[in-house]
């Protein structure tokens, strides 16, 4: 619901067409969905540690891996090039599919996604270039210039920047 509500602010004033796809959808997170970050860390904080910094490690009850994850984040990528040859698209997911698809798109491991690949605020902005399905290009990844500090939300909290989600010492 988030991601269609952001994505509204870009297809309901232009009148365009939307199309879900449920292929960009964010991490299955299995036992942890809807539970606050605290109550994840009081569950066990390496596993919280392991979804920021190690997700090749990361497995929960009734969660996808994030190797399914890349999976089908790039299938996704690759099939909005396949139906839309030449045009410009606009697609909307959630932080932690991104950021495992831009990873994954740098040529990067999942351990190096990990421990490599900062978070991206709510909203970032990422241009991707593709000749064929095969061929795809990040231009610039997580931009945020049109957020002020009051909007975003990394500038306002420090959960990412905290050693217990870092797995800094």
């Amino acid at each position: 619901l988030r991601t269609r509500a952001t994505a509204s602010a870009l297809y309901v004033p232009k009148g365009l067409p939307f199309r879900p796809l449920p292929l960009l959808r964010e991490v299955n997170m299995g036992v942890w969905e809807g539970l606050t970050w605290a109550e994840i860390e009081r569950m066990g904080r390496q596993m919280l540690i392991d979804f920021n910094k190690r997700p090749d490690l990361w497995q929960v009850e009734g969660a996808e891996t994030f190797a399914t994850v890349r999976d089908r984040m790039v299938r996704a990528v690759r099939q909005i090039i396949a139906e839309n040859p030449g045009k410009t698209v606009v697609a909307t997911s959630h932080g932690s599919a991104l950021r495992t698809l831009t990873g994954t798109l740098r040529g990067l491991t999942l351990e190096e996604i990990g421990l490599e690949s900062g978070h991206c605020d709510n909203t970032g902005v990422t241009l991707l270039e593709a000749e064929g399905t095969e061929d795809i290009r990040i231009v610039f990844q997580d931009d945020t210039a049109h957020l002020s500090d009051s909007l975003s939300t990394l500038r306002r909290q420090n959960w990412h920047k905290k050693p217990a989600l870092s797995g800094e010492p």
